[in-house]
This record gives structure tokens, C-alpha cells and sequence, in this order.
């Protein structure tokens, strides 16, 4: 692996309270989607798509009409790669999921007590691999499109993509599904509250601003930024280095 991304990799993993360590994911009430509930058909399939493409001949047309039970041998699966905020490195270990609807998570921004297994309100999820690979391949619902969600501790972005039921769709737009640049990116996003010092040899803040934050949350402690940034250093004569 290349340094940066070894860097990269080190920073937000540092900066992520937990991210459901031990290859698990504890899963709370509605981990099993209405249609499997329902017992709509969504075993097998192999057709490929990218990203949002023909229906295979589905009714898809009228939301009225979804979602769609699919024909036996067919499922909705969705693939892709979870990727850092500036769609460079590829992140392990990162849960994916199709949340429960009107489910939005929520975090602190002080310590505390957080619990790798705490619930995940989710319809369909999949940790993502070494080289940040997933796959939702259980319970996906049948529709034109999906709130997929990403989250690595308390970085967590969610998107709405196009997709196409009853088939295997891969995710190849990697602004689809990489972590947040600034708190507003996406139709929910969150950045851990970062504290950086400044010092003599190792620029930081350059590293962060590498991995893809917005320069926008580059701010002191009483500022908005979600990266605080701090003077760490003083020069032989008191002066403070830099300035």
C-alpha cells in the first residue's frame, strides 16, 4: 500500500470513535426489509448493470408500482468500492447500508461511551473489504433507487442513487460512495470534530486538505469548521512558529 494511503487510512480511521470492529455488525429492529417480509421473490440473479440502467422489462415507470416483485432467479443487488472524502484511497471496514426509513443517526461531538456494537438501523448492509469493496446482496428493496449510507465511526454520508431492480447494480461513480468533504455534502453528512496542532516538520492540516476535507471547515475552535486548528509550536525567542 502506498504511504498516503497508509496515512489516509490512519487518519480517519483515528478520527472514527469505532467502526464495528471484529468483522461484525449488530443490526437493531427492521434488519429484514417489507419484502422479504412480504415474501416477494428475491433469490439468485445474475444480470449486471452500472449504475442506473434498463429495467430488464419491469413496470418501473410509475412510483405507484413499487416496489417491484421480481421474477424467480432475480434479486436487487447493489456493488461498489467506499472510498475517502477525495475519492482516492479505498477504506476498510466501513458499514454500508440502506437505512430504515426516517432513520437518521446521530453523534456526539464530545467523548463518550460508544459501543462498536451498537444497532445500525438498517435494511440491507455489508462491511466493506480491504480493498473497499461491498456488496448489498439481501434484502435490497426493489426499487428505481436507494438511500445508501456509509459510515466509518462517526464519518457518515448518505446519497441517493438510481437503481434498477431485480438486477446487480455496480456503483463504478465514486462520488456515489466516498466519505463526506464538509458537513453538507450529501443529503446527510457528518465529520468528526477534529483537533490539529500545527508544528515545526510534520504539516498535518496539509494531509487532511490531501485526503479531501473542504478547506470550508479549516476553522479555530470558534469557528463552524468541524477541523479546529491550533498553534503548537513556539520558536527559540517565545514567539509563536509562524507567525
Amino acid at each position: 500500500m502506498k504511504p498516503r494511503a497508509v496515512l489516509s487510512s490512519a487518519v480517519l480511521l483515528a478520527a472514527a470513535a469505532c467502526s464495528f470492529g471484529g468483522g461484525t455488525v449488530s443490526l437493531g429492529n427492521g434488519h429484514r426489509s417489507p419484502l422479504a417480509a412480504a415474501g416477494t421473490t428475491d433469490a439468485g440473479g445474475s444480470d449486471t448493470m452500472t449504475g442506473n440502467g434498463a429495467a430488464g422489462g419491469l413496470n418501473v415507470g410509475d412510483a405507484d408500482t413499487l416496489p417491484v416483485p421480481c421474477p424467480a432467479g432475480m434479486k436487487t443487488t447493489v456493488s461498489g468500492t467506499v472510498w475517502d472524502p477525495a475519492g482516492q484511497v479505498q477504506l476498510y471496514n466501513a458499514v454500508v447500508y440502506v437505512p430504515v426509513e426516517g432513520a437518521t443517526p446521530t453523534f456526539v461531538d464530545q467523548v463518550a461511551c460508544e459501543k462498536c456494537t451498537d444497532p445500525v438501523p438498517a435494511v440491507a448492509y455489508a462491511l466493506s473489504g480491504a480493498d473497499g469493496s461491498f456488496t448489498l446482496d439481501q434484502d435490497v428493496p426493489n426499487t428505481d433507487h436507494i438511500d445508501l449510507a456509509i459510515q466509518l465511526g462517526k464519518w457518515f454520508r448518505q446519497v441517493r442513487v438510481p437503481i434498477s431492480p431485480c438486477h446487480s447494480n455496480t456503483l463504478t461513480d465514486r462520488d456515489q460512495t466516498r466519505l463526506p468533504r464538509n458537513k453538507n455534502d450529501g443529503e446527510v453528512s457528518h465529520i468528526p470534530k477534529i483537533a490539529l496542532s500545527t508544528g515545526h516538520s510534520d504539516a498535518l492540516e496539509c494531509l487532511l486538505r490531501k485526503i479531501g476535507i473542504d478547506d470550508s471547515e479549516f476553522t479555530t475552535d470558534a469557528g463552524p469548521g468541524r477541523v479546529s486548528m491550533f498553534v503548537g509550536c513556539i520558536n527559540n525567542d517565545g514567539t509563536k512558529f509562524g507567525g
